[in-house]
């Protein structure tokens, strides 16, 4: 087990000799589980060794619903996964499941059902919502699941600029990138055992924190993660 997982997984150990509800489920070289259940939810969270943590391993993370993938602004999820594993801290990705892109479609509901279980078999959107309209992103803490609604962002530049398209476009992939950081922030955020040193110089308030954050690291390496655009005469959403 590397380094880091190791300290984390004395911490837990810790804190379980302290008479903390919780228990590792799983362990091994590259991974361990650990179930909290500290404010009565029984959470599982995943820790993943650092190493695993390549373009490659996010991309398979990365879901993008049907009705997504018929916006007329389409996300690269190769790019999308280079460009997240090299700005984003592995002490913040080392928990995540999926990176989840949906629409405000119903069909997005339908689709995801039968593809997203808890570790018992239960359907998670049993118990979970998707985006609302005109929200643009959204983190399911319990399992550590990132959601951002392509259409809202989409909605959202167009309001900006209803008549300039190339900065629509731009407006869109800098909505992408910002809400997928600030989402991936509030996952970090709920990782009881995160370093300290992520949190260091941001604003208490944890909505603030996230935003910060995520404009901070997207002025300082931003990057384009967006298809080429879909050709106007075709059927798509968001047009």
């Amino acid at each position: 087990m590397a380094d880091v997982l190791r300290l984390i997984r004395e911490s837990v150990q810790a804190d379980i000799d302290a008479g903390e509800d919780l228990y590792i489920l799983e362990e091994s070289d590259s991974e361990f589980t650990i179930v909290d259940d500290t404010e009565g939810y029984g959470r599982d969270i995943r820790y993943i060794v650092h190493d695993r943590i390549t373009p490659a391993w996010l991309e398979e993370r990365i879901l993008v619903t049907e009705s997504a993938k018929q916006c007329r602004y389409t996300v690269n999820t190769k790019i999308l996964a280079e460009y997240l594993t090299r700005v984003v801290p592995k002490d913040v990705l080392h928990t995540l499941e999926k990176i989840i892109i949906v629409t405000d479609d119903e069909k997005d509901w339908e689709e995801l059902f039968p593809q997203l279980e808890d570790r018992h078999g239960n359907p998670i959107l049993e118990v979970c919502d998707l985006p609302d309209e005109g929200l643009v992103g959204y983190q399911w803490a319990m399992y550590q699941v990132v959601l951002i609604n392509l259409k809202a962002i989409i909605d959202a530049a167009r309001e900006l600029w209803p008549m300039v398209g190339m900065m629509v476009k731009s407006e869109v992939n800098i909505g992408v990138c910002t809400t997928l950081l600030h989402e991936l922030f509030h996952m970090a955020q709920n990782d009881p055992y995160a370093p300290e040193e992520l949190f260091k110089g941001l604003p208490k308030d944890p909505e603030q924190a996230a935003e910060a954050w995520a404009i901070n690291t997207w002025e300082t390496d931003g990057e384009y993660v967006l298809n080429q655009l879909k050709s106007a005469n075709k059927k798509s959403i968001g047009k």
